[in-house]
């Protein structure tokens, strides 16, 4: 009877065949008062056992406010506890949201997979057998949240919030453009309205309009509720920013990135330049992709001198070049490649792989830098076992360093929310190179 009692304690009585379990969603059959299923589902769903017997006093003396049980047992029991609640706070539509969206899960690997349907079915859920079922969930999630956004957005709206807005282009691995789009409000918070896939060409007339019918979609008005707008520097998106009725910010980190060019780079005549044939491999030897060329599209009213381009500073060229040229020399050759990561092993316990930069990008040249830095032992040991030794020079690592410790602050600053402590460190290294 004792027994009985303390099951009830976590179901509630739905007819007089079914209860309802308090920790789930599950209703457990229990026809003529049995609660032999409900004793099991509280066991093995949710690890609580209602039949253990009372410890024995004779064998133990426990002192007034203490407890007999290990604390690391009680810790185990209490995290179970709480991830039980939390589990049970879920709702399934939120599960497979979840799987699709963070995980990056596809609808058939949610719906074909033995254990995620196990899983979830053990939680107490009736989980679809068919990826139509499947996607309607998700589609109904994404009704809910957004709705729960466009509220939100009323509410901020009513007490005189008005947004910032950052728009930028994403291409994805089957090279398809997006745009994504996330407003910002003063105290810091952020919400992401979702990508918007770009068909075909866009110029700055299209992205407004691609912008403005996305912001009616979550009940605001571009020229109302947006104060700013941020992006990068393409001509498209200043056009865009010209048009636009709100003030554009062009992206610090991408006039950064300018920044680095300009002292990095010098125009000089096409016709007296010379590119290195190494300049010219192929993609798959960089560490990223390079942006789409679509990026740099100009509007109409842009003209270019195609007189000029952007070559290195001669000596800063030759470092870089030889440093790329070792790069890929190891890159592609998993032999040498083999041979290097012994000793890289040996030195770090693990292995590490040079890295080649992307002119394209952020940050690159200083990240091939620092990891060429890091392994310079391991490199000229495997080039003398490889009879290569001609092709390294001591001289380009002094350099080099002086290349990590000049861009220090362009690592350090896109990385930051610019406090003080972070612009004494910036000042700091400024000073320094």
């Amino acid at each position: 009877m004792e027994r009985t009692a303390k099951v009830w304690k976590h179901f509630k009585k739905i007819n007089e065949s079914t209860a309802q379990c308090s920790l789930c969603p599950k209703q457990i059959s229990c026809k003529g008062s049995n609660t032999t299923g409900l004793d099991r589902h509280l066991q093995r769903v949710h690890n609580i056992s209602v039949n253990q017997p009372p410890p024995d006093e004779s064998k133990s003396v426990v002192q007034p406010g203490t407890s007999c049980e290990p604390e690391s047992k009680k810790i185990k029991r209490e995290n179970q506890s709480e991830i039980t609640r939390y589990v049970a706070r879920k709702s399934l539509s939120e599960i497979i949201s979840r799987l699709a969206a963070e995980d990056g899960l596809t609808i058939r690997a949610i719906t074909k997979s033995k254990f995620i349907r196990e899983s979830i079915t053990q939680r107490g859920y009736k989980m679809p057998k068919n990826e139509t079922e499947i996607m309607k969930i998700i589609l109904n999630y994404y009704e809910e949240k957004k709705a729960e956004m466009i509220q939100k957005f009323k509410n901020l709206v009513a007490s005189g919030t008005r947004f910032s807005l950052s728009v930028d282009e994403w291409t994805s691995v089957r090279n398809r453009r997006y745009f994504n789009l996330c407003l910002y409000v003063e105290d810091g918070e952020v919400f992401n309205l979702g990508l918007i896939y770009i068909p075909g060409k866009c110029g700055a007339e299209e992205t407004k309009k691609m912008v403005e019918d996305t912001l009616k979609r979550f009940q605001l008005d571009f020229e109302k509720h947006i104060v700013a707008t941020t992006s990068d520097g393409p001509n498209v998106m200043k056009k865009f920013g010209r048009e636009s009725p709100s003030e554009m910010i062009l992206c610090l980190n991408h006039a950064i990135h300018l920044g680095v060019v300009d002292t990095f780079y010098k125009k000089r005549q096409a016709t007296s330049a010379v590119s290195s044939s190494e300049d010219t491999d192929d993609s798959d030897d960089e560490i990223m992709e390079n942006k789409n060329s679509s990026d740099d599209e100009a509007d109409d009213n842009a003209s270019y001198d195609t007189n000029f381009r952007l070559q290195p500073i001669d000596e800063i060229k030759r470092v870089l070049d030889e440093t790329r040229s070792l790069v890929k020399l190891f890159r592609k050759s998993p032999l040498k490649n083999s041979q290097l990561q012994n000793y890289v092993k040996a030195e770090f316990g693990k292995e590490f792989s040079l890295l080649l930069d992307v002119k394209t990008r952020w940050n690159s040249i200083i990240v091939m830098a620092e990891r060429f830095l890091k392994l310079k032992n391991c490199v000229k040991k495997a080039l003398i076992d490889l009879n290569m030794l001609d092709k390294w020079n001591e001289d380009n690592l002094l350099l080099l360093q002086s290349i990590v410790d000049l861009l220090q602050p362009v690592k350090i600053l896109p990385d930051t929310t610019y406090s003080c402590r972070s612009l004494r460190e910036t000042k700091r290294y400024v000073t320094n190179s």
